[in-house]
């Protein structure tokens, strides 16, 4: 989900880089602007050495939670996920994550995910699974069960997944009843789809498709929810069905195709 993990690096600078007050003096401000300065201008090897430098420099400061946060971050987008891992995971760190403590599982669990092995995809699913436990009120709980629905999906984990995001009073439709218009909310919906798709539940699957509506959908959501009900529609043995979903399928295709 790259499109998330652009708005949440945009959000952590915005939120934490503007949002706290640096109180020991020119130095550590300087020291901490220049970084962010680096982070925002996504030159990522700068921006590590820099929050690294800082947090080495001015360990005791409010700012070190976000600085390695936001090192952590910058690691990320270099694709040093192992390095990312160790930095969120390292004991004294997390001692000091205080309110960012969501934010440290969360980007841990992106890099997890994003190594993308076997392993590493099913500790990303219990790190996702974990914050939504220990942080329910916390703005990347949503983002998080969906995300760890992904990670499943990957593992060919169906039973798992449809658990997982189907749960009456589980993370995920609590946040869909309130919000069923989120995009994150179809995202999570075409996946448990999916999931019932494979353990051959035509009805399951189709009575989930039938919350999205197609007029409100981003147009590769669109074509996924469209893939998904000609499956069903084949699977059930229902072809002419299937036949006229085709049909919408490769519309939606060219229109895609138009826009870029």
């Amino acid at each position: 989900m790259a499109f998330l993990r652009r708005w949440l690096l945009i959000l952590s600078v915005l939120i934490l880089g503007g949002g706290q007050i640096l109180v020991a003096g020119t130095r550590e401000e300087n020291a901490f602007a220049a970084a962010a300065k680096a982070f925002q201008d996504e030159v990522w090897a700068h921006a590590e050495t820099g929050f690294a430098q800082f947090v080495q420099r001015f360990p005791k400061s409010t700012n070190a939670p976000a600085a390695v946060l936001f090192q952590a971050q910058a690691e990320f987008q270099q694709r040093k996920f192992t390095n990312a891992i160790a930095l969120l995971a390292d004991t004294n760190n997390l001692a000091q994550a205080k309110i960012l403590a969501d934010r440290y599982a969360y980007w841990t669990a992106e890099a997890q995910f994003a190594i993308g092995d076997t392993n590493h995809l099913a500790a990303a699913a219990e790190t996702f699974v974990t914050l939504t436990k220990n942080f329910p009120e916390s703005p990347l709980a949503l983002s998080a069960v969906v995300e760890a629905g992904a990670a499943q999906e990957k593992l060919g984990n169906w039973a798992q997944l449809a658990e997982l995001l189907g749960a009456t009073n589980g993370a995920f439709q609590r946040a869909a009843a309130l919000d069923a218009a989120n995009e994150l909310v179809s995202r999570g919906r075409l996946l448990l789809a999916q999931g019932r798709l494979a353990q051959q539940d035509f009805t399951g699957a189709e009575a989930v498709l039938k919350l999205l509506n197609p007029q409100t959908l981003a147009p590769k959501l669109e074509w996924q929810r469209d893939y998904l009900l000609g499956q069903l529609k084949s699977g059930a043995g229902d072809l002419e069905a299937a036949l006229a979903v085709t049909t919408n399928l490769l519309s939606v295709a060219r229109s895609l195709k138009n826009a870029g």
